[in-house]
């Protein structure tokens, strides 16, 4: 499978100067790859994603996830550059 894209510096993967983030994600309980259809895929937790974000000087202001019958967890967040952040 391939390698997970480190979030240590979001900023650097969006921009220098990317203000917000949002991202859509498969939930899961660690981070883990599995195949699918398109490319590599990978389970985040919600959680975790959200200490990756502050530690890359962001502020995250909503998280949600649902869980519909037989597809898998997907989850979603939005995180705002901390203010003073560059």
């Amino acid at each position: 499978m391939g390698e997970v894209v480190p979030l240590d510096d979001v900023r650097a993967a969006y921009g220098r100067r990317a203000e917000e983030y949002a991202d859509a994600l498969f939930d899961g309980t660690r981070v883990e790859a599995f195949p699918h259809a398109v490319t590599t895929a990978y389970f985040w937790p919600i959680e975790e994603m959200s200490q990756r974000l502050v530690a890359a000087r962001f502020e995250v202001e909503a998280t949600e996830s649902r869980v519909d019958p037989g597809r898998r967890p997907h989850a979603a967040i939005v995180a705002r550059r901390a203010s003073g952040a560059r």
